[in-house]
Parts: structure tokens; sequence; C-alpha cells
């Protein structure tokens, strides 16, 4: 399998995430917030963090990143 194959794939998983994450955060958002932006920062913060994690530029274990990933998104969706 070449690399644009890779590509291709990577890209239609990050279109399939965001539309499932879009699809979420409007049943739970306010109205105000735009479900499709608030779906690319989330997917954007994970990228990012697990870009760090990876290159062991920070050193956490995968309990840790999940929890804190799951208490930052919450908290953006829900809080008062």
């Amino acid at each position: 399998i070449g690399s644009h194959t890779f590509g291709r794939l990577g890209t239609d998983l990050l279109t399939h995430v965001t539309r499932v994450l879009t699809v979420r955060v409007r049943a739970v958002a306010p109205p105000d917030l735009d479900p499709l932006v608030a779906a690319l920062a989330f997917v954007a913060m994970l990228e990012r963090l697990n870009y760090y994690v990876l290159a062991q530029q920070v050193r956490v274990d995968r309990a840790r990143v999940v929890e804190t990933l799951t208490r930052v998104i919450h908290a953006s969706l829900f809080a008062n």
C-alpha cells in the first residue's frame, strides 16, 4: 500500500470522527457553540497531545491521558 493510500485512509478517518463528534456536540452543547468548530477543536487537541506523548515531550501514562482529555472535553461542553 502506497503512502497516498494511507493519506486517503487518514483523511477518511478524520472526516468520519469529525462527523460523529459534530453530531454528539450538537446534541449536548449550548446553541451558541458551533458543533463543527467544536469537533475540529477536539480533534486538534487530541492530535497535538498524541504527538507530544509519542515524541516523548510529555511523559504520561495512557490512563492519565484518557482521564484528562475526558475531563477537559466534558468541562468544555457542560460548564456553567
